[in-house]
């Protein structure tokens, strides 16, 4: 399953470097982050914030850009954590760095000098969503196998009945079934066939069209 950030998250990013080099109060960082993030006041600490989002495994190759790292143990074993905005290549944009400060820091280096916990990446803040699921790209319909529910099935030359039925081009072996050439395009029930397209309720098989009333 694939990520990325929605239109919160972008505004969330974007506001987020703006604030690089700026001076903020420290020990508020979930209080910076919703702001950028156009977010309202809800928990008081990071940690809060972390336990009602879902989370994933800080990885760099597929944190999506826009989405809060969280940290459940912030710097000096503060149980309040730390949540920072993932701008991709493995940074975010923090608060207290340096202190006083807002700056960007790699997420391992960050993790590692401040001996916070193990980063975690997470759909929301505050309840807000700012990452979505990418959809799976849709199946195409055709081509599908078939199988053959009339007793003997017509397959004709166009999609539809006033067109002729078929003849078989050479002779062929269809399902354990042998059929000549020159001999009439009808399959028995149970026949198992292949369609390639749709069009007005009949079904495009490699030689004619079927109905697909008959066909399931």
């Amino acid at each position: 399953m694939s990520y990325r950030g929605n239109s919160r998250a972008m505004t969330y990013v974007a506001n987020a470097k703006k604030a690089v080099g700026s001076s903020i109060d420290t020990g508020y960082c979930l209080r910076y982050q919703r702001q950028w993030a156009n977010i309202p006041s809800k928990y008081e600490t990071a940690s809060d914030s972390m336990r009602k989002t879902t989370l994933h495994k800080y990885d760099p190759k597929t944190t999506p850009v826009g989405a809060p790292i969280y940290w459940s143990i912030g710097a000096g074993n503060d149980k309040a954590g730390h949540i920072a905005c993932y701008i991709g290549g493995g940074q975010v944009v923090t608060t207290d760095s340096p202190r006083g400060k807002v700056g960007i820091r790699e997420v391992t280096e960050l993790t590692k000098s401040w001996k916070m916990s193990e980063p975690f990446w997470g759909e929301h803040i505050n309840d807000v969503r700012l990452i979505e699921k990418i959809p799976e790209p849709a199946k195409p319909k055709y081509p599908k196998d078939m199988t053959v529910t009339a007793s003997l099935l017509n397959v004709r030359t166009g999609a539809g009945i006033n067109n002729p039925i078929a003849k078989f081009s050479v002779d062929v072996t269809i399902s354990g079934k042998k059929y000549k050439k020159g001999s009439l395009v009808q399959y028995p029930k149970g026949t198992i066939v292949t369609i390639y397209e749709e069009k007005n309720g009949w079904g495009r098989g490699i030689r004619g069209w079927m109905s697909l009333a008959y066909l399931k």
